[in-house]
């Protein structure tokens, strides 16, 4: 299901997306996130909250990014359970 489509991503936004998407269906960690985006795993997890929210706000209806609950993130086709 691949479908084209184009939205503005800040340039961390584009990071977090790029770094999921090539993880895709595979759990990517706080501390990856944070090492990927920032270089520094000292960042505050409430930094990758607010960026995945915001990404999460832009993507288009049939992906979304699911929490892992303590693990991380996942992108993910909606109709993935």
């Amino acid at each position: 299901m691949e479908t084209s489509w184009q939205i503005r991503l800040s340039n961390k936004q584009r990071l977090l997306f790029n770094l999921l998407d090539k993880n895709r269906g595979v759990t990517v960690g706080m501390k990856q996130i944070k090492n990927h985006i920032w270089k520094s795993d000292g960042v505050p997890d409430q930094r990758v909250y607010i960026l995945v929210s915001r990404l999460r706000r832009k993507l288009p209806e049939y992906l979304e990014i699911a929490t892992i609950q303590a693990q991380g993130f996942t992108l993910r086709y909606r109709d993935q359970r």
